[in-house]
């Protein structure tokens, strides 16, 4: 069985979309950013499909997508990402002492966090958030992590949460009912990035542990 059904997703939010509006987008994009296995681009993208009228010009289609769903979706983000930093912040260290990953401290990820100055860490973190096709899980688990200021965190999310579903709703609304196909594909894209920062991860902790075996030998 598939951990996740498209279609039928597909055809359970298009009446919520189309009868509750910014609400909808805000609580769908609220589930998706805490039940992570849900394909990021689809709600942005269906949402640009059905509340922006095809025929809209331009500039009233921008107004649309920015009032009715960036902001609103923009907030979900935020807020959302907030309760997967929580998990990751006061539970990380539990998870990294049962399983003891590699001789890797949690502490080790919290001094990391607290050397990275905030002109490094909060751009980062909004540039990551704003790019439509980066595993912006992987972010929100590692800030947690090493502890970054939660505020910040939260404002940093927002931010760069804003450009992620403009552009994710304009392409919804330019590809009009093919946007299910694409977001689909998206989707696909984010997972096997999702993968290979993972595997870049598990790379970087090889490498930590070879330093560690080398200075005892």
């Amino acid at each position: 069985m598939a951990i996740f059904d498209f279609s039928s997703t597909v055809n359970a939010i298009i009446p919520l979309i189309v009868q509750y509006g910014p609400v909808s987008i805000f609580l769908l994009i609220l589930l998706e950013e805490i039940v992570i296995p849900i394909p990021s681009p689809i709600f942005p993208m269906a949402a640009g499909f059905l509340l922006v009228p095809a025929s809209a010009p331009l500039g009233d289609a921008l107004f649309t997508i920015i009032f009715t769903i960036a902001l609103p979706g923009a907030l979900a983000t935020a807020a959302g990402s907030l309760v997967i930093y929580a998990l990751s912040h006061y539970f990380g260290k539990a998870f990294f002492d049962k399983f003891r990953f590699f001789g890797i401290r949690i502490e080790d990820i919290e001094k990391t966090g607290k050397r990275i100055s905030v002109m490094k860490a909060w751009p980062t973190i909004a540039l990551l958030r704003a790019i439509p096709i980066f595993p912006t899980s992987v972010v929100t688990v590692a800030a947690g992590l090493m502890k970054l200021d939660a505020k910040k965190f939260f404002v940093a999310t927002f931010i760069g949460a804003i450009p992620r579903i403009i552009i994710l709703s304009f392409i919804g609304w330019q590809l009009g009912a093919g946007y299910a196909y694409f977001s689909e594909r998206l989707g696909f894209v984010e997972n096997i990035l999702l993968f290979a920062v993972i595997v870049g991860i598990l790379a970087l902790i090889c490498y930590h542990l070879r330093k560690i075996v080398n200075r005892k030998s």
